[in-house]
């Protein structure tokens, strides 16, 4: 029996039960190998966005081995980052999963062209439409942006129960999340008083944060006592002042990462948090969090543990005009202005 090329339907839709041309091998699980070739490159004077992709397909493929190397692509030599990954499933499945991997890769860095070798098999080409493609910049348009991908690791020393704690949040499992969050707390507590502006007062803001947000969603409702939460509001509020700058300095907490933890308090003030101020305070602090965002992209800033800043700036706004009840006028003008800078990003951010 001829063997099925599965990667031919990276373009085209799978037989479904009842097609003629249907065969059962379409939904039985196997072992796939699958590696994929991302371009490190950004238009010019504009943020880069290559770093959250390698970390998303990672994420979606469970997983994987990830090194830089070098490209060549119609006589243009470029940095790479080279994913090998093993997955099992069903190739309807994992079919699916690659193509909106390749969408991604292909809308997100504005690239012509996407590379994919599944189970030995090679696919060159594009995903999307010409009329899509039509609209990103020419090669010439691009600069190289080659960086450091960390994952959950917001610094090499930074505290490892944090990070499997990260970790673990990902997979949903909200308990030993919350366990390590506590229990680096209390390590830090021990040594007291931490030196203002240091790593260790970000790593209990970062702790704090982390325990309000999990121990208030619905499931986990109960697991600490409403006092200790009080605690944590007072710290972060404390050192993450409403409509003020934090008292870290940005090669301490990047201003990604500070805009994003001011996000999370807005989101975290739908739960009905009580966070000891009022709503205007909250919704200004939130076109302080933007505007952040703009000094942070405008600096060529790195992405904050290689989140795409859009999704970001995305997620404020849609809180701030949540909380405000309408369109805020002060989000918008901020988000226009980050557009008229990143033009090739302005329709993602017209959400």
């Amino acid at each position: 029996m001829k063997s099925i090329s599965f990667i031919d339907y990276i373009k085209s839709e799978m037989p479904n039960i009842g097609d003629s041309d249907y065969n059962e091998e379409f939904d039985l699980e196997q072992q796939f190998s699958i590696e994929i070739s991302i371009p490190m490159r950004k238009p010019v004077n504009h943020f880069s966005r290559a770093p959250g992709v390698v970390l998303d397909i990672l994420k979606t493929n469970n997983g994987g081995t990830f090194f830089e190397g070098q490209g060549y692509w119609e006589g243009i030599q470029e940095p790479v980052i080279y994913l090998m990954i093993s997955n099992f499933g069903s190739p309807r499945e994992i079919i699916g999963n690659v193509k909106n991997n390749l969408v991604n890769i292909q809308r997100k860095l504005k690239q012509q062209e996407v590379f994919l070798k599944l189970n030995g098999r090679t696919f060159v080409g594009r995903v999307i439409s010409e009329d899509e493609i039509s609209k990103f910049p020419k090669q010439w348009e691009f600069d190289d942006d080659m960086r450091a991908i960390t994952a959950n690791r917001t610094r090499k020393d930074e505290h490892f129960k944090i990070i499997y704690a990260r970790a673990a949040q990902d997979k949903r499992e909200f308990q030993e999340a919350l366990d390590l969050f506590r229990e680096v707390l209390s390590e830090l507590i021990i040594k007291k008083p931490l030196p203002k502006g240091s790593y260790e007062r970000l790593d209990a803001l970062i702790c704090s944060t982390n325990v309000i947000g999990i121990s208030t969603r619905k499931d986990m409702i109960g697991t600490i006592s409403q006092d200790e939460i009080s605690t944590h509001i007072m710290m972060m509020n404390e050192r993450l002042p409403f409509c003020r700058k934090s008292e870290f300095e940005s090669d301490i907490l990047s201003l990604h990462a500070e805009a994003r933890i001011r996000g999370n308090r807005l989101q975290l003030y739908t739960r009905s948090i009580d966070f000891k101020t009022n709503k205007d305070d909250l919704i200004s602090d939130g076109v302080f969090a933007l505007k952040l965002l703009e000094e942070h992209l405008n600096v060529g800033g790195y992405p904050y543990l290689e989140q795409d800043p859009i999704e970001d700036i995305l997620m404020i706004k849609k809180y701030v005009d949540l909380i405000a009840g309408f369109e805020h006028p002060g989000a918008k003008e901020v988000i226009t202005s980050i557009s008229k800078a990143n033009e090739f990003y302005s329709r993602e951010l017209r959400k």
